[in-house]
């Protein structure tokens, strides 16, 4: 008797606690990291030639791939801005010395290349299931002999925190969502910023702070050394000669 109390025992955890899943089926947390487009997953593109990620144009390029979003001429925009007050100040800076005009041309070719760099970076767009595949979930199966409500399988979601996106057909994670915009899941979203020309999330989040604080910075640059030598100016108009033109 004590054998068979034991044996009912073992075969009530086993039904509690066996889980069977199959391969095909996997699908946890850990998988979303393979459903973020890296510049790997679309090296089948040719140089030269592109691809559409929902409103987001992918081009290979001999450095790699670039991604322009559906606000492209906000981006232009942005650019024609930074490089006119870069060159502006670089016209201005000239007369009063070298290292004046070396600072302009070091702090606007900064700043351009933080924006493109963030301008055509991927921000993490999440890849399109098949329109087959279904939503995985877990079996928990039972020992053999089991009976009662234990002798079906029980079907659950694999999470609690995904949503569907019927648009993607594709399961979001947390912090994941839609942009109606770019019409793609971005992975980690922040924002939509027309001046990017597209969405900012997760793959581009660190260079679009990088952007602002290099822009910031250098407008800084910029306004201080105006401002410094534009005494300097009048000084120097002030002990022209008389007859001469200041």
């Amino acid at each position: 008797m004590g054998v068979g109390v034991e044996d009912a025992s073992r075969s009530e955890v086993a039904v509690t606690t066996a889980v069977s899943v199959d391969a095909g089926d996997e699908f946890t947390t850990s998988s979303y990291s393979s459903l973020t487009y890296e510049d790997g997953a679309e090296a089948d593109i040719p140089v030269g030639h592109w691809r559409w990620l929902g409103r987001i144009l992918t081009i290979r390029v001999p450095c790699g791939l670039v991604y322009i979003g559906p606000h492209w001429y906000c981006s232009i925009v942005m650019l024609c801005f930074i490089l006119g007050v870069g060159i502006f100040y670089c016209c201005s800076a000239a007369p009063n010395g070298l290292w004046q005009l070396l600072g302009g041309i070091c702090v606007t070719t900064l700043s351009t290349v933080t924006f493109l760099r963030c301008a055509l970076a991927n921000p993490g767009i999440l890849k399109p299931q098949a329109a087959e595949c279904a939503i995985a979930v877990d079996e928990v199966t039972v020992m053999p002999g089991s009976e009662g409500i234990f002798g079906a399988k029980r079907r659950r979601a694999p999470m609690a925190d995904g949503r569907r996106c019927n648009t993607c057909n594709l399961v979001q994670p947390s912090g994941c969502s839609h942009c109606e915009f770019c019409q793609v899941c971005i992975e980690g979203f922040d924002h939509h910023c027309p001046w990017m020309g597209k969405c900012i999330g997760k793959s581009n989040l660190c260079s679009f702070y990088t952007f602002i604080c290099v822009s910031m910075s250098s407008l800084a640059y910029i306004f201080v050394l105006t401002v410094l030598c534009a005494p300097d100016k009048r000084h120097a108009s002030s002990h022209a000669k008389p007859g001469s033109i200041p």
